[in-house]
C-alpha cells in the first residue's frame, strides 16, 4: 500500500510540476517516511486537510474527490502507524511514523 501511495503521490508530482522529495528515517524504535512537496500556498489546517472531501486548493480546476489524505491516514493506522502533516507556507510535508521492527 505504501509503494502505491508513494507513486501516486510522484504522478501528481509530475502532473503539477511540483517539487518532490522522499526520504526514510530509521529511529531507535520507529520508522518514519517523509515526503515533502513544494506547491501552492494552502489555507487550510492539516487538521481540517485529513478529513474527507476537503481539498487544500479551493480555487483549482483538476477533479479531485478530498479523499486522498484521509484513505492515506486509515491505511497507515491499519498498519499501526500514524500520519502527520506540516503546512508551511508553499512546503507541505507529510510524515508517517511507524513501529521500528527488530530482529
Amino acid at each position: 500500500a505504501l509503494s502505491y501511495l508513494y507513486s501516486y503521490s510522484r504522478d501528481i508530482a509530475s502532473d503539477y510540476h511540483l517539487g518532490n522529495d522522499l526520504s526514510a528515517i530509521y529511529g531507535q524504535s520507529n520508522f518514519y517516511i517523509v515526503i515533502k512537496s513544494m506547491s501552492d500556498q494552502v489555507l487550510i489546517s492539516s487538521e481540517e486537510l485529513m478529513e474527507r472531501f476537503v481539498q487544500g486548493d479551493l480555487s483549482r480546476n483538476t477533479e479531485g474527490s478530498g479523499l486522498g489524505l484521509s484513505i492515506a491516514r486509515s491505511l497507515v493506522e491499519l498498519q499501526k502507524g500514524s500520519i502527520n502533516l506540516h503546512i508551511d507556507g508553499d512546503l507541505f510535508k507529510v510524515v508517517l511514523v511507524f513501529d521500528r521492527l527488530h530482529d
